[in-house]
């Protein structure tokens, strides 16, 4: 039985199938997706605390307290929330548009998260006078922030 095929999906509507080659190995993945939220996110929290004055949504104060929340919300949304709407997509079973709807969610987190993230550091340089864009690492930000903004738009509609 073929369970990627078309048919075995309509067949099967109450429950489906993860159409997935392995699903030990997206069971390891979504192991370590987890560890993530819990190392990775505490991790940044305290190193941007500690050495960066912490988070504060104000552009006037000293050091980089405004935009430790492009560093924040940019691993909350591309590393933490699309992951997690991939790997939703993939391994999770039950009705189909359940399914949908939470891998739906997890995405618009990340483009939200993303949007806050690139408004925290355009309002940061803008306060202190530093350039936009001066970097290939804001390019490629823009660049990617914008056509995942765009394949919502176009894909998920």
């Amino acid at each position: 039985m073929n369970y990627g095929s078309i048919e075995d999906t309509k067949a099967t509507s109450v429950q489906l199938i993860p159409t997935c080659r392995s699903l030990r190995l997206w069971l390891l993945v979504g192991t370590v997706e987890c560890l993530q939220l819990l190392v990775v996110l505490p991790l940044l929290i305290f190193y941007c605390e500690y050495f960066h004055g912490g988070f504060v949504w104000d552009a006037s104060k000293p050091y980089y307290t405004m935009f430790n929340f492009h560093t924040l919300c940019m691993v909350l949304g591309f590393v933490i929330f699309y992951s997690q709407g991939v790997m939703v997509y993939c391994v999770l079973t039950g009705p189909k548009i359940a399914v949908k709807v939470v891998h739906c969610l997890s995405l618009c987190g990340a483009l939200v998260l993303a949007i806050i993230g690139l408004i925290a550091v355009f309002t940061f340089h803008k306060a202190n006078g530093f350039p936009n864009l001066y970097s290939l690492h804001s390019w490629l930000g823009l660049a990617t922030v914008s056509l995942f903004g765009l394949q919502s738009v176009f894909w998920h509609c």
